[in-house]
């Protein structure tokens, strides 16, 4: 009897990891979809065919396979940034010399764990969003 009184909070545990794995994977593929030049095929593999923490540029943390880090620098992607980006556990994000253009999303401000924003020399327009203050962790703009 032991054990089914575990039960339930196994199963808790296993529906809130496929959440969150479902919910990193939407946020990639979103962040992709706003994508409108991707010259190097970057992100050819950024498929359900495998993992999405095997995708080009992603790095997931080793326990919870949650994205934590998102390098497309120098990939020349051009585009709009995804506001679903902040459904995320990023801690690093560089897209540094690629073609972004538009405005940074308010929502970036609801990655408390980002530590590392690099947005540099693209062609994103309008002033910083004020609400990033609310990243605590933000090291690196």
């Amino acid at each position: 009897m032991a054990t089914n009184g575990r039960s339930p909070q196994l199963l808790i545990l296993l529906l809130c990891f496929s959440f969150f794995t479902l919910s990193d994977q939407f946020a990639l593929l979103s962040f992709k979809s706003f994508v409108t030049k991707d010259p190097y095929n970057v992100l050819s593999n950024w498929n359900s065919n495998i993992s999405f923490c095997d995708w080009n540029g992603v790095s997931c943390s080793h326990g919870s396979q949650r994205v934590v880090a998102l390098n497309l620098s120098r990939k020349a992607l051009e585009g709009t940034l995804s506001p679903y980006i902040n459904n995320l556990s990023l801690q690093f994000l560089d897209l540094t010399n690629d073609s972004f253009h538009g405005h940074l999303p308010i929502d970036f401000s609801l990655l408390p764990q980002l530590e590392n924003l690099s947005i540099g020399k693209n062609n994103l327009e309008g002033l910083t969003p004020q609400t990033l203050s609310h990243c605590q962790c933000l090291q690196i703009l």
